[in-house]
């Protein structure tokens, strides 16, 4: 799992012992901390169970501190010599030891004193604010407690990996908050990979340097957190980290076809063309909008006409080279940087077009609003904007988006 550095290597490319087929290749520096992310049954969990020796996986391929733990000549590496402390969903105690003994528990191979582990134990438990709970044993702990003394038990254990699955699930916000902390803290001083399996975009902000994307079984996308928030490469990826993202196809005259469903009352579903258009000089992209004018549907029935506006991106974005023709382009975007209005905007936002409210969703102190049409987006707005408007599903309301705000790379 880790080279004479500490670095954790993962190549498979096979069938698990659960009969998932995995194609997964990526490596994990001891400073690194990866959250896998993807929809239940996509390989999450079966990644960390192979690490950990808990699964085996064939053809496959796991190295660690330059050793071979597992390997399709016939290596598996039993799991206490892995030295790799995993966490699951469901909070695995001693019952019958103190919370202390639980945090303590195992050798410390060289790495700390008992002194040592003992004291940043208790300084953990009341980081917390659970100090009073040491000594009491495990079996008395509430199911959120429990949550909690896994987490910091598996992080505290003497490993070369830390692996944890939806280790806050069961949390309320304020705790898992603090658990984070404290885990991101003591990894900083002592740094092995971590690798950690969740839903929760949270985990993916507050603890990973890297994000790991896994979709039926295959690793989609790898990098630094920061770059796949930029640039994601699919859809679960996109609405994961809570960004739109739109993918099309770059076209003669500089332009970027995206292809979209639209329906109505009087046809079943026709495919509309969309056209994005890349002006390499003035770095302008024109945006379809609802409205009057000649419909672009190919099919039967009649499709939504559309107008066109304009929308002027950044050299930063798009680079100084135009997009070659034929090539495979997404383009993606915030739904904080989406501005919606009920009359045409006239101010520095270029890229505006009218689309119909599809749906309406509080979330916490924000509105989302997903917006049909050739080109469908979701937008966050305050509470009080939404109010104000009187938003609901039908209503036409135009959409405005700043080219600062978009980015547009090659899929």
């Amino acid at each position: 799992m880790a080279d004479n550095t500490g670095r954790l290597s993962l190549a498979i490319t096979g069938s698990a012992t659960r009969g998932l087929a995995l194609h997964a290749k990526f490596s994990v520096e001891p400073t690194q901390r990866v959250a896998i992310i993807g929809h239940n049954g996509s390989g999450k969990t079966s990644i960390l169970r192979l690490i950990a020796g808990l699964d085996y996986a064939s053809p496959g391929t796991v190295i660690q501190s330059a050793s071979r733990v597992l390997a399709s000549d016939g290596i598996h590496l039993s799991v206490p010599a892995r030295q790799v402390p995993m966490t699951f969903a469901e909070p695995r105690l001693f019952p019958h030891m103190s919370v202390l003994k639980n945090l303590t528990f195992g050798p410390a191979k060289g790495r700390r004193s008992t002194q040592q582990h003992q004291k940043q134990a208790l300084d953990a438990l009341a980081t917390l604010g659970i100090a009073h709970l040491a000594h009491r044993p495990a079996s008395e702990l509430s199911s959120g407690q429990s949550a909690a003394i896994a987490v910091l038990r598996t992080v505290f254990a003497p490993s070369c990996t830390v692996l944890l699955d939806e280790p806050f699930s069961a949390l309320d916000t304020a705790i898992a908050s603090e658990v984070r902390s404290t885990v991101r803290a003591f990894l900083e001083s002592l740094p092995v990979p971590l690798l950690i399996a969740t839903h929760n975009p949270l985990d993916v902000m507050s603890l990973a340097t890297h994000v790991a994307v896994m979709e039926q079984g295959k690793l989609t996308q790898f990098g630094p957190v920061t770059e796949v928030a930029r640039r994601p490469r699919s859809e679960f990826a996109a609405q994961f980290l809570g960004l739109n993202l739109l993918r099309g196809t770059a076209a003669p005259d500089g332009k970027v076809r995206l292809t979209a469903e639209v329906h109505s009352q009087e046809t079943s579903s026709i495919e509309e063309s969309a056209v994005l258009q890349f002006d390499s000089s003035k770095r302008s992209v024109a945006a379809p909008s609802t409205g009057t004018g000649t419909g672009t549907g190919t099919g039967t029935g009649t499709g939504t006409g559309t107008t066109t506006s304009h929308l002027t991106l950044s050299t930063a974005h798009l680079g100084d080279s135009p997009l070659p023709i034929g090539l495979p382009t997404l383009v993606a975007f915030s739904p904080a940087s989406v501005t919606l209005s009920l009359e045409e905007p006239h101010g520095s936002a270029q890229n505006t077009w009218l689309a119909p409210v599809s749906s309406v969703e509080q979330m916490g102190s924000i509105m989302r609003v997903v917006l049909a049409g050739p080109i469908p987006v979701r937008a966050d707005i305050t509470t009080t904007a939404a109010l104000k408007m009187h938003i609901s599903p039908g209503q036409q309301l135009w959409v405005s988006i700043k080219a600062t705000s978009i980015e547009v790379y090659p899929a």
